[in-house]
């Protein structure tokens, strides 16, 4: 299974995203990246590869004969499935169980890998990354349709950024003519209201559903040990470096000047007196921004020591 790429803040590394240029978003919506970290199809629609030799089908006989035969090499499924499908699809062809009270957003697609049917999704829901407040759903897709709620907010190879908008009455695409994303379906028809009504349920249940599902009950005043933590030595700790609010590099351009920043987000401890080069950006905007042209960037190159506050920049 691929990543979701192309990436369009790599420029020439970023590849291609063949036909789902997500048109509306450099049109319309102003400009900006329609690829990887957003909700049109180049940042979230990815190939994937099954080989099973002996056990996977071909999809194409399933509605033609009783026993689908061998796939040929080649052979191409159009189910609509899911990075979620793994760990179900896996328990199932291991003679596992999952475990009981807790729903998986997955389905088991084993009989599409065999042969026994093409049923898949009939609902997908994509998050937003760049787009939106954390956590919220940019867009969901019903069959053949998308419905989109955020755009724009994301850079492109130039650094261009088209404005974030929340669409309350959302974009509709029908992927199946129009997987460029180039023309929304018109509000005021019936076949828009007719999506509009099932995404909007769809939408409305998995929300539903999440709120009734099991809410964790640790008390995590009680030990600093399941606390954010950066060392590279430790398998459990990660070191946050993108997307650094701005107070955070005010706090650091103070601790540079030698005064004490009035508060300091240290992300990782040192133990003995060390010195580390970091490049300290003048805002987070320009930060996010030298991710995808650091010619452009406007930097510092600065020493840290251990008394200051160490940001994981580098």
């Amino acid at each position: 299974m691929g990543d979701n790429g192309p990436w369009e803040v790599k420029c020439q590394l970023a590849g291609s995203p063949g036909p789902y240029t997500g048109s509306w978003q450099r049109t319309a919506g102003g400009g900006g990246s329609a690829s990887k970290t957003t909700v049109w199809e180049a940042g979230h629609r990815v190939p994937s590869i099954v080989r099973w030799p002996g056990r996977v089908k071909c999809p194409s006989l399933v509605l033609e004969r009783p026993r689908c035969e061998l796939c040929a090499a080649g052979s191409v499924s159009t189910a609509l499935v899911s990075a979620l499908d793994v760990l179900p699809t896996l328990v199932s062809l291991t003679n596992s169980t999952l475990p009981l009270h807790r729903h998986l957003d997955g389905m088991d697609v084993s009989d599409i890998l065999t042969g026994r049917s093409q049923k898949a999704h009939q609902v997908l829901f994509h998050p937003n990354c760049d787009a939106g407040p954390d956590g919220e759903i940019g867009a969901v897709r019903v069959g053949k349709y998308k419905a989109v709620l955020y755009t724009g907010g994301v850079p492109d190879c130039s650094g261009t950024i088209g404005p974030l908008v929340h669409h309350t009455s959302p974009l509709i695409f029908n992927l199946a003519v129009d997987p460029r994303e180039s023309s929304p379906l018109d509000p005021e028809q019936k076949q828009y209201q007719n999506v509009l009504r099932v995404t909007s349920q769809a939408l409305a249940d998995l929300l539903q559903d999440i709120r009734g599902d099991n809410t964790s009950t640790v008390d995590y005043s009680a030990s600093s040990d399941p606390n954010p933590c950066c060392d590279k030595n430790s398998d459990i700790c990660r070191c946050p470096h993108d997307d650094l609010p701005d107070s955070s590099l005010k706090g650091l351009k103070m601790a540079i000047k030698g005064k004490k920043p009035h508060a300091c987000l240290e992300f990782y401890t040192v133990d003995n007196p060390v010195e580390i080069v970091a490049t300290i950006v003048h805002s987070a905007s320009e930060y996010r921004r030298g991710q995808s042209n650091r010619r452009s960037r406007p930097s510092t190159k600065i020493l840290l020591r251990q008394s200051d506050c160490l940001f994981p920049l580098t």
